[in-house]
């Protein structure tokens, strides 16, 4: 089978995507107008009822769509990242120079730079401190770290207890302190969907193939029930019936395939970002410590 004409899918897929959401962004009121329509229209050639879907054959169907479904996800995922690996050059490339970089920075530096990591962890908490007292009070940031940022919360009470501080202030105090930050893993960043932050180069994540197979299945069945539980009455010949449900499923299996595949194309984009954010992480390490990589 022609892997290229998977990635062709893939790739009008996105564009399609990316089309729908800016026409209905632009035309939402229109395409509401139509589909209010079109369902009064067909309300009036079909009595629309309910029904109890959930009958042994019912089950054995649902196994049946969600087992080919699956298989097809399962098998054009590792097709789709394959093709994608040859075909993304940018992913080579960064590849390359984030396994320089790495290999750089274990070859001597490891100390310098597991304390790195260590304060830009510092530093992440910081700025979101920073912005939790700048958003939510009118303390400086200066007084905040000099005399409020390291006291327990029973403290922080007794102070606002004894009108030191304002509620207002209290919270924001006790928000600000209660804020985490994940360690950054000095090894995974040398080791190894967007990010939002330089350090999350250092965090473990699952995988964007991974989280699809898992959340799948579930769809799968919730769609599977909410066109089971809906009937129309009447239907016509069980002629129709029969190549509807055929068409039906070819198509489910075709989209399946497709869908597996751009998985597949969209998990090595994931980790070509990520790439990228370690290559970013390192760099910023070696600017700081002068580190030469020639």
């Amino acid at each position: 089978m022609n892997n290229n004409l998977y990635y062709d899918m893939s790739e009008q897929k996105n564009k399609i995507t990316k089309a729908v959401k800016d026409t209905f962004r632009e035309y939402m009121a229109y395409i509401v107008l139509v589909f209010n329509i079109v369902v009064n229209v067909l309300s009036k050639m079909y009595q629309i009822g309910w029904q109890n879907p959930f009958t042994i054959e019912y089950f054995l169907d649902l196994a049946i769509n969600v087992t080919t479904a699956m298989l097809c996800y399962a098998c054009f995922i590792p097709i789709g990242t394959q093709n994608e690996k040859t075909i993304n050059e940018s992913y080579r490339k960064n590849l390359d120079f984030w396994g320089n970089l790495s290999q750089k920075v274990r070859t001597g530096f490891m100390q310098l730079f597991e304390n790195f990591c260590v304060e830009q962890v510092e530093h992440e908490r910081y700025e979101r401190r920073r912005v939790v007292i700048g958003n939510k009070s009118t303390i400086p940031y200066d007084v905040y770290f000099s005399e409020y940022a390291n006291l327990e919360k029973e403290e922080i009470k007794a102070l606002y207890k004894s009108g030191k501080i304002t509620r207002t202030q209290k919270n924001a105090i006790l928000i600000a302190n209660r804020i985490k930050v994940k360690p950054v893993s000095a090894s995974l960043v040398l080791s190894g969907t967007k990010y939002d932050n330089i350090n999350d180069a250092g965090r473990k994540s699952m995988s964007s193939s991974n989280a699809f197979l898992i959340r799948k299945p579930f769809l799968i069945i919730a769609s599977n029930i909410i066109l089971n539980v809906v009937k129309s009455i009447p239907r016509e010949l069980n002629i129709r019936e029969f190549l509807f449900d055929v068409v039906i499923s070819i198509l489910l299996i075709v989209t399946a395939s497709v869908v597996g595949y751009n998985v597949g194309v969209t998990a090595i984009r994931d980790r070509n970002d990520k790439i990228k954010c370690k290559v970013l992480f390192l760099s910023k390490f070696i600017e700081k410590e002068h580190i030469s990589i020639s």
